[in-house]
């Protein structure tokens, strides 16, 4: 009665106690909230019908909207050298709170109103076939940055400052090209069948 009055919001309504401890009128009142319900509604109480403790109930009830996080991610990153280097696939391995984190940094803005995230794809590795795309994204005051892959997301090692020097100008460099691929000044120990490459 209040949810239909516009006391309580679709968001806010106790549907596991409606549904799972108030019995009988519990479960009547839920299946006349389900009869043409829709949007935010809708999707809890699809939930609820998947839920088989108020735990997960609450967990799924909470979790992101993976989907809307990485559109929107690809929606506000710059993207360089060209467009369709970033897609939602290639976000398919980040979870779903570096979602919400990377999503909340691409809303940000940067020193010269660039965009606050950015995907470039460079060839760092040219023994594999094709680019490695990189994805730097503010994080307050500071720019992080990944390896990204379909199936896996990587971290990168510094060999060269530290994290005060990733200030969010950084990505108006990133953005503008001010970059160069340069050979690490390093070997690997070539044993035949095995390499080692040290770790600094």
């Amino acid at each position: 009665a209040r949810f239909r009055a516009g006391e309580v919001s679709a968001e806010d309504l106790d549907l596991w106690f409606l549904g799972r401890e108030l019995g009988l009128a519990g479960t009547a009142a839920l299946a006349g909230l389900a009869e043409g319900a829709d949007g935010v509604l809708a999707e809890r109480i699809a939930r609820l019908d998947g839920a088989d403790s108020p735990y997960r109930f609450d967990q799924a009830d909470k979790a992101p909207d993976t989907a809307a996080l990485r559109a929107a991610i690809v929606d506000r990153a710059a993207v360089l050298p060209r467009a369709g280097v970033l897609t939602p696939a290639l976000l398919g391995a980040v979870s779903p709170s570096q979602l919400a984190r990377w999503a909340e940094g691409c809303a940000d803005r940067t020193p010269q109103d660039n965009p606050g995230c950015a995907a470039l794809a460079v060839d760092l590795l040219p023994a594999v076939p094709g680019d490695e795309v990189l994805f730097f994204w503010r994080d307050g005051l500071s720019v992080n940055v990944s390896l990204l892959a379909p199936d896996r997301v990587s971290g990168l090692r510094m060999l060269k400052g530290d994290m005060s020097d990733m200030g969010p100008e950084v990505l108006d460099r990133v953005i503008a090209g001010d970059f160069a691929l340069v050979p690490a000044q390093m070997q690997v120990l070539d044993l035949g069948t095995v390499q080692f490459l040290p770790v600094p």
